[in-house]
């Protein structure tokens, strides 16, 4: 690894994933807490990204409350994680007449809006004390997780 500080998988099996974690502790111990969150959120990402495709589709037609839907094509999305954006590649279908666009994974990984599960229960707290643009500067000082009001 040639960078500071990286993370990388190394190896899959069955629902196991092993990483390797690499980072330049140096600076101040703040300088190095921040590159720990960061490292953190970066292994988080990753880690999120692969649970998310655990509730994926292969792209097979599906049924839906007895309507047939057929994959559509692949999308990319990004999707909010306690540790940062999430980008997935995932089949979306559609039934054959057209009309709403429909992700089986979003619904059995019960993602709320573009939030993953945890991420909708930490916003929900942050939003339920602060207003928005507090809760937008708590997620970026002490997660190191930056977001948009209006994402």
């Amino acid at each position: 690894m040639s960078s500071p500080s990286s993370v990388q998988i190394i190896s899959r099996s069955g629902h196991r994933i092993k990483f390797e974690v690499e980072m330049e502790l140096t600076g101040s111990l703040l300088d190095m807490e921040s590159t720990i969150l960061s490292v953190s959120n970066q292994l988080g990402c990753s880690a999120t990204a692969q649970a998310l495709h655990r509730f994926d589709t292969d792209g097979s037609p599906i049924e839906v409350s007895g309507i047939t839907l057929t994959s559509r094509t692949q999308s990319n999305k990004t999707y909010y994680s306690p540790y940062g954006p999430v980008d997935v590649v995932r089949p979306v279908y559609q039934t054959s007449k057209g009309g709403r666009i429909y992700c089986p994974m979003e619904a059995s990984a019960r993602v709320m809006q573009n939030a993953t599960p945890r991420m909708a229960k930490l916003l929900s707290s942050k939003y339920a004390r602060l207003n928005a643009n507090e809760a937008r500067h708590d997620l970026a000082d002490n997660h190191g997780c930056k977001i948009s009001v209006n994402d």
